[in-house]
Parts: C-alpha cells; sequence; structure tokens
C-alpha cells in the first residue's frame, strides 16, 4: 500500500537504501536471542520488551536504552563481546538466513542500473558476516554504527549512504522494518518504505512512509509504479 501526506512528493527512484537487520536477513530474533544470552551469563535481568527498544540503534544508544533500565554495573565491552561469541556461533550453525526475494531485488536493481546502499546500525563486523553468510556481500557502498553517525532515526545513516553513492536523499528509497528506521528516513526527506519484521505494521507508522509491503518481493512492482 501507499500513502499520500504532507512529507516527501512520490518522484523517481534513483537509488535505494537497505537496512539490514530484519529487512535483508532474518536476524533481528537471532540477536536479540543473543542479547538475552549475554545477559543471563553476566547475570543481569532484563525483559524482552527492553531488547526490543534496541532494534534498529547503535551499539552507543542501546547502552543508553540498557542503563536505563539496570540499576548495578554495566560493562557495555563485555557484553558487546558476548553478544558477538553467541553471533559468530549461531551464524557458523547456519542459523542466519536471508529475507526472501532480497537476492533477486538485488539483481534486479543491478539488471536496472538503480545503485543501492547499506544504512546499518550495526557494526561493520557484524555486517560482513552476516552479508557473506546469506550471500548478500555485493553493497559498494555500507554506512554503518561504527560510523561517526548519529543513531537512528536520525537520517546520518542514510544520507551519509546517499552521498556515498552521488545521489540526492530525496531521490533514494529508504527500505527499512523497524520504527527508527522509518523515522531516520522520513527525517532525511527521503521516500520510505516499510516491510514489518519483529514489530507489525501499526497505522501511526503511516505518518513517516510512502509505502507499506510485505516482503522485499513486492518491492520490484513497487519501483515499477513510482
Amino acid at each position: 500500500m501507499s500513502f499520500i501526506h504532507g512529507g516527501v512528493p512520490v518522484r523517481p527512484i534513483r537509488a535505494v537504501l537497505f537496512d539490514m537487520d530484519g529487512l535483508l536477513i532474518d536476524s533481528e530474533k537471532l540477536a536479540l536471542e543473543c542479547d538475552h544470552c549475554a545477559f543471563e551469563e553476566m547475570g543481569i535481568p532484563m525483559d524482552y520488551s527492553v531488547l526490543l527498544q534496541t532494534l534498529g540503534e547503535t551499539a552507543a544508544s542501546s547502552n543508553r536504552i540498557f542503563a536505563a533500565h539496570i540499576s548495578g554495573p554495566f560493562d557495555p565491552d563485555h557484553f558487546w563481546a558476548l553478544t558477538r561469541k553467541y553471533y559468530a556461533e549461531k551464524v557458523r550453525a547456519g542459523d542466519l538466513r536471508a529475507k526472501p526475494g532480497a537476492r533477486e531485488l538485488l539483481d534486479s536493481l543491478e539488471r536496472h542500473g538503480i545503485p543501492f546502499a547499506l544504512g546499518s546500525s550495526s557494526g561493520m563486523q557484524r555486517i560482513s558476516l552476516s552479508l557473506q553468510a546469506c550471500g548478500l556481500d555485493r553493497f559498494p557502498v555500507i554506512v554503518c554504527g561504527d560510523d561517526p553517525v548519529r543513531s537512528k532515526p536520525a537520517p546520518d545513516i542514510f544520507t551519509l549512504a546517499a552521498q556515498r553513492l552521488g545521489i540526492k536523499p530525496e531521490d533514494c528509497l529508504v527500505l527499512e522494518d523497524s520504527p527508527s528506521g522509518i523515522e531516520a528516513g522520513f527525517n532525511g526527506r527521503m521516500q520510505v518504505c516499510m516491510i514489518p519484521d519483529l514489530i507489525p505494521w501499526r497505522e501511526s507508522f503511516a505518518h513517516f512512509c510512502h509505502h507499506a509491503c510485505t516482503s522485499l518481493t513486492d518491492i520490484p512492482s513497487l519501483l515499477d509504479s513510482i
């Protein structure tokens, strides 16, 4: 479905900017499991609802969310080292999968000469590991949480990706699954399409989106219609 609101007008798309976790790869549930295991190993109780708040956030932003819900000491460096260990174990076990239509969409963009980039809040180590495991390591431009950018919903990750592609932000389509991600694209004056993952669609999200789809398999038809 598509929406008309007071944001960026719908115009021809010259580039596509992808989120990664929960959008290109089916990793959100796996990553939250790793976070839970890390907190459990550290002896720190953490509600699943708090973990959900970190979807689409950088490590620094997630640390602030965690700190607000932890009464005792918290070593973020140790926590992230543990999550990386658990995540790598799950990847080696073959638990990570590309989302339906991900490879086909990249193939289609390449055939039609439409530039694309990755704008993810994850660190480059997780991005490289994930993309390689899923056969999606084909992005000429990657902006990540390790770059000197503000966390989503600030637009920095996507505006820097557009800049590195040499495309104006208003000519880019952002594909996202998280509330903070769609808001980041909206704040960057880009067209935004939400493909929900762990957080289901809510009507309030329409304010930040021009489009909503159920799967990446819908995107080629969407691009043809814009």
